[in-house]
């Protein structure tokens, strides 16, 4: 069985050097059983995967499982056993990765590059204390009480917002700039690295203290009381980040009360409370800090709110709620990215790492391919859905087996062996010679899955009127939302500006995507739309590249407001003449889609007229934000 059970030569739990807030969540998961999964983000080398192997230097008797990145859903979950169906013909369950992790932690590392499906079916069970296996020849059921422990690489910063949700805590580990810590990281590891104990005594008395504490707050946390006060508190505050649903705000609840056990009181206070929401609401929120306007507060000025538009509350002696300080702080804190450490009011956490906020309020963003147009074109229809083909080759997912169609070329092992198990006693009766006795009734091929790649190119109209009408903010965060949810479908995505002064391929098409957010909020505008020589430009730059991308479909995604300025032919309207070249423009293997940024009076037909005549879908910006119907469980 895969998977290695950690628990021999870790580092120290009170050795690790700094990150005090990944040590809070781990201390919060340790004590509260309401604190289910952890994910923790950090760059490489920062000591992600060694503070969440030190856990058991902090909760003796309990072990780290880890799950390799390779692993499958039978090694994880469970499969039959083969060694017991071959010896008995009984179909029985084989020990899996979370059996051994049943009392103890599960550990992944590089949680992102799982498969998403089985990410959350791995999340799903955690949460719900039940595993439940559903495969060929097996239906069973069994408890699991463990605890997640997740990481992943902070620079691939993309998950699915709804996978996001179901980590109770998210932190962020960071390298130490201060010199002196950075001395001390090097003598502590090479102390431990070379074999040498005497790091591990020094700090065995201090991991000792602390598992006494772990103890000890566990014995206190049924005692542990939530005043009113806190709970209105932690809703005040899930509602001004926009936190959606209801796992924000028990999260916050569950490591409030963790942290007031932890420092020996029954009562949750305010400062537990602060604590619990930088801990829990980071990864959550869908209400980013608003880019600060270079404006003199005017008391007279109505409607001015130098927090960003957060009611007040129950107003301390300065006449500013504790939840508007916290949110503050942490919208501070979004803002300077540069920064290690936020003082929210009376406590002091890293940096909480999330969309950038300088574009305007990101949001979860609509997927172009399977979304309804604003003409009602459907996802059901063949051009919009994403597509899932089997391959007849080697190249693909091996989603399931089957019986061989003809000439098998790619046996499924797994699946032939365990059709042929329950027959082995029978067949070892009629001949007792040693080994598996299979059968051409038993084979089974693999059936083999991929999804039919997509790359999008993002044609970006830069031109001054989008700033007239106070557009590009709200531009660039539509782009950067759409580019979170393309970065979990594997899209290729690639990004060509054009105005007056120039017609500019940004970046070309990649699934490197992280590389275009830097670059989306710092584009220029410039004057004037050439509209029409903007789509000749697409056209000469898409149909060599559909040429030698024949197995993607390419998507074409024309962003602008529909008024163009510069005509190729002087005697014609620029805009009627766009029009007339988007009828002649057809790039095989290619399908476009027009989002009318228009606003207000000045907004025109021209882009619902150039999504007809290139044949393509249409959008309003105000319609890429996903729509959610949400119920506040705290009205």
């Amino acid at each position: 069985m895969p998977g290695v059970d950690v628990n021999a030569g870790v580092f120290p739990f009170s050795a690790i050097v700094g990150n005090e807030m990944a040590k809070t969540a781990v201390l919060c998961a340790a004590v509260s059983p309401g604190i289910k999964a952890v994910l923790i983000r950090g760059l490489s080398g920062t000591g992600k995967t060694a503070i969440a192997r030190s856990v058991p230097c902090i909760d003796p008797g309990r072990k780290v499982v880890n799950v390799p990145l390779n692993a499958t859903g039978e090694q994880i979950f469970g499969a039959i056993d083969m060694e017991a169906a071959i010896a008995t013909g009984k179909v029985e369950m084989a020990e899996s990765l979370l059996n051994r992790a049943d009392g103890n932690y599960i550990y992944m590392d590089d949680a992102d590059l799982f498969d998403t499906s089985l990410l959350i079916q791995m999340l799903d069970s955690v949460h719900s204390g039940r595993v439940r296996v559903e495969r060929e020849n097996i239906s069973a059921e069994y408890g699991c009480q463990t605890k997640l422990l997740a990481s992943m690489n902070s620079t691939r910063r993309y998950l699915d917002r709804h996978v996001l949700d179901m980590f109770d805590i998210s932190v962020s580990m960071r390298r130490q700039k201060d010199e002196s810590r950075a001395e001390e990281i090097i003598r502590r590891a090479l102390g431990l690295g070379d074999g040498d104990s005497r790091l591990e005594k020094l700090f065995a008395g201090d991991d000792e203290k602390i598992s006494k504490e772990v103890a000890e707050a566990r014995r206190r946390l049924p005692e542990v009381r939530i005043p009113k006060t806190q709970m209105r508190s932690i809703a005040r505050i899930c509602t001004s980040l926009g936190v959606k649903g209801c796992r924000g705000a028990l999260s916050t609840a569950y490591a409030a009360a963790a942290l007031c056990a932890l420092d020996g009181r029954r009562m949750v206070s305010k400062k537990d409370t602060a604590r619990a929401a930088v801990l829990c609401l980071g990864h959550r929120r869908t209400v980013m800090p608003k880019k600060k306007e270079k404006k003199e507060y005017n008391p007279l000025e109505t409607g001015y709110n130098p927090l960003g538009g957060i009611r007040r509350f129950i107003k301390d002696e300065k006449g500013e709620t504790e939840e508007a300080k916290i949110v503050k702080k942490m919208n501070e804190q979004t803002e300077s990215g540069s920064k290690n450490s936020v003082d929210v009011g009376f406590i002091k956490s890293e940096d909480l790492e999330d969309v950038v906020s300088e574009v305007g309020e990101t949001f979860e963003a609509i997927d172009l391919l399977e979304a309804e147009d604003s003409e009602g074109f459907r996802a059901g229809d063949d051009a919009a859905k994403r597509k899932y083909v089997e391959t007849e080759d080697r190249n693909g997912k091996y989603i399931k087996s089957r019986i061989p169609r003809g000439t098998c070329t790619d046996i499924a092992f797994d699946a032939t062996v365990r059709a042929a198990a329950p027959y082995q006693k029978s067949r070892h009766e009629a001949d007792p010679t040693p080994g598996v006795k299979l059968e051409k009734q038993d084979l089974r091929e693999k059936v083999r899955q991929k999804q039919v790649s997509s790359t999008f190119l993002f044609l970006l109209d830069t031109s001054g009127s989008l700033i007239i009408r106070n557009r590009m903010s709200k531009v660039k965060a539509s782009i950067i939302s759409m580019l979170e949810t393309h970065y979990v479908k594997r899209d290729r995505v690639g990004l060509m500006t054009f105005n007056e002064e120039q017609i500019e391929l940004v970046l070309a098409p990649t699934r490197a995507i992280e590389q275009l957010e830097p670059i989306i909020n710092n584009i220029a505008v410039g004057q004037g739309t050439p509209l029409s020589e903007a789509l000749i430009r697409v056209y000469e730059y898409m149909m060599p590249y559909t040429l030698k991308h024949g197995d993607e479909r390419c998507h074409i995604v024309l962003i602008t407001d529909g008024k163009s300025t510069l005509a190729l032919d002087s005697s014609k309207d620029p805009i009627k003449e766009s029009i007339e070249i988007a009828e002649q423009v057809r790039i095989p293997n290619a399908d476009w889609i027009v989002i009318d940024t228009g606003l207000g009076f000045t907004k025109n037909d021209a882009p619902k007229d150039l999504a007809k005549a290139l044949r393509g879908r249409f959008f309003l910006l105000d319609d890429l934000e996903k729509k959610e119907d949400t119920v506040d469980i705290w009205d």
